[in-house]
Formats: structure tokens, C-alpha cells, sequence
């Protein structure tokens, strides 16, 4: 796997051996790599990547478990969902996914995942999964999968107010391909990624494209996704 991050972005790095911090330079290991031209300072070894706007989480460390987890379990196996909520906020997906308890099937390794067996929400949607939240949050993060296993093709998450439709962060870009010696972490069983975000200014929507291997405007047309152990920090 590479992961690339423009001007405006932000860079993650997925290398969970790596042991020590760096600043404004590009990594290159063989399983993942950084480009990027924004200053930055990454620190693999606690799963965290910050710059003066916001932190992303690269693994499950100790201040991701400070967020609070929405718990699906009051969502029976098979059912149709287009939101799901717990007694302080409501996630609203712009497409219906299907709840799988299904825990015989390894959903993630980790630390790239709280729950190795998760139960999940899958959907077939268009090359953008919205998701808008009924409330602000400083932190929000999913595990997200898709079957798109060596496939060539670039994932881009951003952050935005959903009222006045204001992208506040541009969160961050991974691109998949076949190239060895960089494997892709992506594909069922087992490759699920942590897809979180801290941010200083509160957001309420959360978009994932689906574009071209280098970044292109998103591919038309229907796609695979499936997500668990969505989590929040709710805004003050």
C-alpha cells in the first residue's frame, strides 16, 4: 500500500514498527510510505500523526480508547439500517447497509482494529459513503474495509459542517495498488483499516471517495464497503 497526501492534506503513516517520531520528511519502509509537502509530525509508534489541526490515528492506542464506542449490539443480524444511535447521537448513512454478526470471519488485526470479530455494517453505495452525525463531535472514527484488493484505486475521507457545507478538514488519502514490496492492507478476511480523526473544530459530516489510484474525482458507479466500531468524542 501507498499512501499519498496533497498540499492541503495531511500524511499518515501505517507502519506500526516504526520507533521514532519524524518531522517533514518522506518514509519509505516496505509497507507503506509518506509523501508529503505539509509540516507534520509523525509518531507511528503511538499511532498518531499531528499537525496544527487535528490528530489522525493510524492504530488503536490508548487516547482512540478514550472515545466512546456506539454499540450495535441492540441491532439484530440481518437488519437493514440507515442510521444507528445510542442515547446521545444518531449516525445517518446516505445508503442502507446490513448488519453482520457474523464473527467466524476475522474482520481486522490488531492494533488496526478494537475487535478482530467485529460485527459490521455492510453497504452498496455510490463512490461517495456519507455519513452525518445529529450532533458536533471533535473526534470521530470508523474501521472501514472494501473487497478492492490490489486493485488501483485511491480512498479520500474529509470532514465537514453539513450545515453550511464547509469541509473544515481534508482529512486524508490512501492509495491502493498491486506494486510489491507494498501490500495492500484492504480485502476481506482480515484487512480492515482505523479511519479516525481528531479535530479542533467540530465537524458533523463525514464523506469517503472512492477515486482513481491518483487521486482523481471519484469513479462513478456502485461500490463495496463495510464498517465497524463506529466511536466519538462528542463537542462541548
Amino acid at each position: 500500500m501507498k499512501m499519498v497526501i496533497s498540499n492541503t492534506l495531511m500524511a499518515i503513516a501505517l507502519i506500526a514498527t516504526l520507533q521514532a517520531c519524524s518531522k517533514e520528511e518522506t518514509l519509505e519502509k516496505t509497507t507503506s510510505a509518506i509523501e508529503s509537502s505539509t509540516t507534520h509530525q509523525t509518531c507511528p509508534d503511538t499511532g498518531e500523526v499531528r499537525d496544527d489541526f487535528s490528530v489522525l490515528y493510524t492504530i488503536v492506542n490508548a487516547n482512540y480508547l478514550l472515545t466512546t464506542p456506539l454499540n450495535l449490539d441492540k441491532y439484530a443480524d440481518g437488519t437493514l439500517l440507515d442510521s444507528v444511535s445510542n442515547d446521545e447521537i444518531s449516525v445517518v448513512f446516505n445508503s442502507t447497509g446490513r448488519k453482520n454478526d457474523k464473527t467466524t470471519s476475522r474482520w481486522g488485526y490488531a492494533p488496526r482494529v478494537v475487535n478482530e470479530f467485529a460485527p459490521t455494517i455492510s453497504f452498496k453505495a455510490g463512490s461517495v459513503l456519507v455519513i452525518k452525525l445529529s450532533k458536533k463531535v471533535l473526534s470521530f472514527g470508523i474501521e472501514f474495509n472494501t473487497p478492492y484488493k490490489g486493485k488501483e484505486y485511491g480512498i479520500t475521507s474529509t470532514y465537514w459542517d453539513k450545515t453550511t457545507h464547509i469541509r473544515l478538514n481534508g482529512g486524508f488519502t490512501i492509495y491502493l495498488n498491486n506494486s510489491p514490496p507494498n501490500p495492500v492492507l484492504l480485502g476481506f478476511p482480515g484487512g480492515s483499516l482505523l479511519w479516525a480523526i481528531k479535530n479542533y473544530k467540530p465537524f458533523d459530516q463525514i464523506e469517503i471517495g472512492i477515486g482513481s489510484a491518483f487521486g482523481t474525482p471519484v469513479i462513478p458507479g456502485t461500490f463495496d464497503y463495510s464498517i465497524a466500531d463506529i466511536r466519538y468524542t462528542l463537542a462541548k
